[in-house]
């Protein structure tokens, strides 16, 4: 009987923060994964994979992709801020906004034309911050920068 037990207990301990009613992740990013996603351990060890919210999913070109993966690596072994925004993705993301010492990663990744302006459906997205980023973007597009230079 003890075995039938020991199997589920030892299932479930590769089972990290199962379910999605997280608000906020704070961490070193151990890993950057793409232009848009990478992974936070937290203090207690705990491992999240965060998507920055506004995050293009689908580059025209490699090399923008690149660049925009390279450009979010500078975020590598530093200690981040989430706030996650809703539930998980599609692919098991924590999506949310992202700050270093209180700069806003998202705002500075639109700005490069490597996100873009999320939809303002989430309740969680000040007034502020939208205009931030919807500002930012139209920089980003008029400079042609990343996704904007095609």
């Amino acid at each position: 009987m003890k075995k039938y037990l020991l199997i589920p207990l030892f299932l479930l301990a590769g089972i990290t923060h199962a379910g999605s009613n997280v608000s906020a992740i704070s961490g070193n990013v151990s890993d950057v994964l793409s232009a848009d996603t990478f992974v936070v351990v937290t203090g207690d060890l705990e491992q999240y994979k965060i998507r920055l919210l506004g995050g293009v999913d689908e580059f025209k070109n490699n090399s923008t992709a690149s660049g925009c993966k390279k450009m979010l690596s500078d975020i590598l072994n530093k200690e981040v801020d989430v706030d996650v925004v809703g539930n998980k993705d599609k692919e098991n993301r924590y999506v949310g906004f992202v700050s270093i010492n209180g700069e806003n990663i998202n705002q500075r990744q639109v700005l490069a034309g490597c996100a873009v302006t999320p939809k303002k459906t989430n309740s969680k997205i000040s007034k502020k911050t939208y205009q931030s980023l919807l500002i930012s973007e139209e920089k980003a597009k008029a400079m042609k920068n990343g996704i904007w230079a095609d």
